[in-house]
């Protein structure tokens, strides 16, 4: 599910569809996606824990839209810091949808009255020597001269204070407006967010946080405890986008990395009391002691026991409005060990719509996408606000960037090196099958968080109807019957055709390329069967990450290679594998493990 702040309304009822058709077993998200899919995956635990009550879940999941769209409970899910609750009030004033630019500049003067007056001084000086120019030409033109001076000076004079201002307060919040705890308010952030993802789970409220490792093994009552990796088959598989600003790169949560550590002090200020606490009881054991500033460095829990509305607010950190999430490391660098910060922000910068999570090269099940766009440019009363792709062929339906203008052009600028990859993913065939869009206009979700109850439940409606189509075209199992010619031709079975299609000629592409690596060595080279085959005689020097001690494995190994060898040489040669190839066609990368360091 993709990002989106409070465009996250549209997913519940998405879900909710969706799961009266499947039971979901891989739930990912980013952002207000996120959300979704800690509530999915809470609504999930119960259908399994809870033998008495089982659909009590996702009743409850689909009842929030209702909750929210009433008293602006949405809005006041973003409660701000008493540190910015003043700055907090302006920035919602002059982002609120609808306004004029004269209504957004009073705003601002509003706000920051002193430092507009101040800033208007030179406007109005020129305006009282302009009144002394005899020539009444240039008179006029002076005056004109002086109303602009006093306009921009107004604003500048307002702008700049409001720079100043939320620079001292932000770099004391995290750099953010909301951390999503506020002094004991139930309805703020996090609070609310770790009571109702509880709550859906069938958990004592405010007692014990549903982690990860409860997911994987959602048996009634049970809390595995200590649990260091993912299980090869999990019964509920959650994973969220996060990105590590100061590391430049994005994880996904949980994380397999113990490298991560906190301070108590600063989690009170993001998470509920339980919630720390409970991160305090199960943390990680380890050798080394560090603190900063006299506080202990508290290492995360191990992988199991990491609370999910952990991950879920490192996922959603939506820049400014949202405070980054301060995690430490230890610096061993120069023979000392040096404490450095690191800071989560929101996983849409770097993977916004992660559609490839839970990925595999032959699907045994549909994986469902759930994506959030616009409404193209010329669009009326007939333009569709649902949509998914109707047949096989490529054609644009992810959205793409509008340019009308510098700062739209700035924009899509932005929009691109922040969505690339999710937008080359979402054009590929296996992939664009099975994504349904959501259109919003510019008054519904992103930063609108004061949206009244009927653009809310327009909203609802879309998700139902998206989870419709979705549910629509994957329930019915493959069985050949789209041969028939009466069927819907856009289903699992052609998803998983597609799939199949495309998966082969990656993969005569990429064996292909290991084959000539693998026979052709450039004279000079040592052939890599021989670096396989290297014994610890001296002969050929032992590598870093060596296969093992036997020699027999050894052999076999690089018998092993051989034969992937020949496969790619076999593939490459079967040109009628090209005939009538899923375009555009896709390629078999290398890139670093996101939930490891």
């Amino acid at each position: 599910m993709k990002g989106g702040v409070t465009s996250g309304i549209v997913y519940p009822p998405a879900i909710a569809t969706i799961a009266r058709a499947f039971d979901l077993r891989n739930i990912g998200g980013t952002s207000a996606g996120a959300i979704a899919a800690a509530l999915a995956a809470a609504a999930q635990y119960r259908r399994i824990a809870d033998t008495h009550d089982p659909e009590t879940g996702y009743d409850k999941l689909a009842a929030l839209p209702d909750w929210l769209g009433r008293d602006q409970h949405l809005l006041g899910l973003f409660a701000p810091n008493r540190s910015t609750q003043s700055l907090f009030k302006t920035v919602v004033a002059l982002v609120a949808p609808g306004k004029t630019l004269p209504e957004r500049i009073g705003e601002l003067v509003k706000a920051y009255g002193p430092a507009a007056a101040v800033g208007a001084v030179p406007g109005l000086l020129h305006g009282l020597i302009a009144g002394k120019v005899q020539d009444p030409g240039l008179r006029g033109l002076h005056r004109i001269a002086a109303f602009a001076g006093f306009l921009s000076g107004t604003v500048a004079g307002g702008a700049i204070a409001m720079a100043l201002d939320a620079a001292s307060r932000l770099d004391a919040n995290f750099y953010g407006l909301v951390t999503g705890i506020a002094d004991g308010n139930p309805d703020a952030l996090c609070a609310w967010l770790a009571a109702r993802t509880e709550e859906i789970a069938g958990l004592t409220v405010g007692e014990v946080p549903l982690t990860f490792g409860m997911l994987w093994a959602p048996e009634k009552g049970a809390v595995p405890n200590g649990i260091l990796d993912l299980p090869d088959d999990p019964r509920i598989n959650l994973s969220m986008m996060t990105t590590c600003i100061v590391g430049g790169r994005p994880y996904v949560f949980p994380t397999r990395t113990n490298r991560f550590r906190f301070r108590v002090s600063e989690m009170k200020r993001f998470f509920p009391e339980h919630v720390v606490a409970w991160l305090v009881k199960h943390a990680r054991h380890s050798d080394e002691d560090a603190s900063l500033a006299g506080e202990p460095l508290v290492p995360l829990p191990a992988i199991g026991d990491l609370p999910i509305v952990l991950a879920t607010r490192m996922s959603l950190a939506f820049p400014i409005l949202l405070s980054a999430v301060p995690l430490y490391t230890l610096d061993h660098a120069n023979g000392k060990v040096t404490p450095r910060r690191v800071l989560f922000s929101d996983g849409g910068l770097a993977s916004n719509f992660p559609i490839s999570l839970f990925d595999s090269p032959l699907p045994r099940r549909p994986t469902l996408a759930i994506n959030l766009g616009g409404f193209p440019p010329d669009a009326d009363s007939t333009t569709p606000d649902v949509v998914m792709a109707t047949d096989n062929m490529p054609r644009q339906i992810y959205p793409s960037n509008r340019v009308d203008d510098l700062p739209s052009f700035g924009g899509a600028i932005f929009s691109t090196m922040q969505n690339w990859n999710d937008a080359v993913l979402a054009q590929l065939p296996g992939y664009r099958d099975r994504i349904v869009t959501v259109r919003l206009s510019a008054e519904e979700g992103g930063l609108n968080l004061d949206m009244d109850a009927a653009t809310i439940e327009r909203l609802v409606d879309r998700g139902r109807r998206a989870g419709a189509m979705l549910v629509e075209r994957f329930s019915a199992p493959s069985d050949l019957s789209s041969l028939d010619g009466r069927a819907n031709p856009m289903s699992w079975e052609n998803h998983r055709w597609v799939r199949y299609r495309t998966t082969v000629a990656e993969l005569r592409e990429l064996l292909a390329k290991f084959s000539e690596g693998w026979n052709k060595p450039y004279a000079g080279d040592v052939p890599y069967e021989e670096l396989a085959r290297a014994t610890s005689d001296g002969t050929i020097p032992r590598r870093s990450y060596p296969f093992t001690d036997d020699q027999t494995i050894r052999d076999r190994v690089a018998e092993l290679s051989q034969a992937v060898a020949n496969l790619g040489d076999a593939l490459d040669a079967q040109a009628e594998l090209l005939v009538n190839e899923p375009h555009p066609p896709g390629s078999l990368v290398t890139r670093a493990r996101l939930d490891r360091a």
